[in-house]
């Protein structure tokens, strides 16, 4: 009996084998993953190394100016000769406005080259906008003695005229002893003060370097007395062939800055001075 029972186990382990081995054959075969096609998705390395498409960087500040004209922005600016402080380094000390050209910037310092130094200054002691050194005055404006373009002139001329403690107004003299430096013509003063308008031809006749007549000539200074006794300066800005002149100045005690064409009639009639200083 037990016999029988172990073969009928036997022959119902082979059939559940063979029937579960039937069974696995005849499972579909199994589904393939679709993958996109290599041409829609290059690779990675083709993401990276691609050169059609820009490169965003983040802005940077701008670079200070070289290669370019600068002025010092002080008195007394020592020109080293390294671009450090060290001892008995200072080639030599520049003025308030002296130009220099800009070559390279290091750290701390920018080096320059004035009057063929060549030598290094601290960045903040150089000025870039020429308008902060040399303002340029506009027609009809009044120059009190707080405003900017007044405060720049007297600090060129070094106060010559003695206004800053009056904080009077920007005055004619001062306005074309301006227009002079600019074009680099100094006068030899000589030790006579004060030095008003309409007096100029007179204290500078036998001065070194000025010549008066009366023809207008540009760049000359046009002096006069009007029936008042009011004297007047203007720099003369521009003679035409018909003989007018084009005049720039302070035109009154308000600092007011004006340009007047006048006719050749109307300026003989001043009966004027011109002064051209070489």
């Amino acid at each position: 009996m037990s016999y029988t029972r172990a073969l009928v186990s036997v022959l119902s382990d082979i059939t559940q084998f063979l029937l579960g081995s039937g069974a696995k054959n005849s499972l579909p075969a199994p589904s393939v993953l679709s993958l996109p096609s290599p041409s829609l998705q290059p690779p990675l390395t083709k993401i990276r190394t691609r050169t059609d498409v820009p490169v965003r960087h983040e802005p940077l500040s701008p670079p200070l100016s070289t290669h370019t004209t600068a002025y010092s922005a002080y008195d007394d600016v020592p020109l080293y000769q390294g671009p450090i402080r060290a001892l008995d380094t200072v080639c030599m000390v520049l003025p308030y406005a002296a130009p220099v050209v800009v070559e390279r910037h290091e750290g701390q310092f920018t080096q320059v080259v004035v009057s063929s130094v060549r030598g290094w200054v601290y960045k903040d002691a150089l000025i870039y906008n020429e308008q902060e050194i040399f303002p340029h005055l506009l027609v009809g404006q009044c120059y009190d003695a707080h405003h900017v373009a007044t405060i720049a002139i007297r600090r060129l001329l070094k106060d010559s005229f003695a206004a800053v403690d009056l904080a009077v107004p920007l005055l004619s003299t001062e306005y074309v002893s301006y227009r002079l430096m600019r074009l680099l013509r100094t006068i030899a003063w000589p030790a006579v003060r004060p030095r008003p308008p309409g007096r100029w031809h007179e204290l500078l006749q036998s001065v070194s370097g000025v010549q008066t007549g009366i023809v207008p000539r540009t760049g000359a200074l046009m002096e006069w007395v009007d029936d008042e006794g009011e004297g007047a300066l203007r720099f003369v800005e521009a003679v035409y062939p018909d003989q007018s002149v084009l005049v720039s100045g302070i035109i009154n005690t308000e600092g007011c800055y004006d340009t007047v064409r006048f006719t050749e009639a109307d300026w003989r009639s001043l009966r004027p001075v011109f002064l051209m200083v070489g």
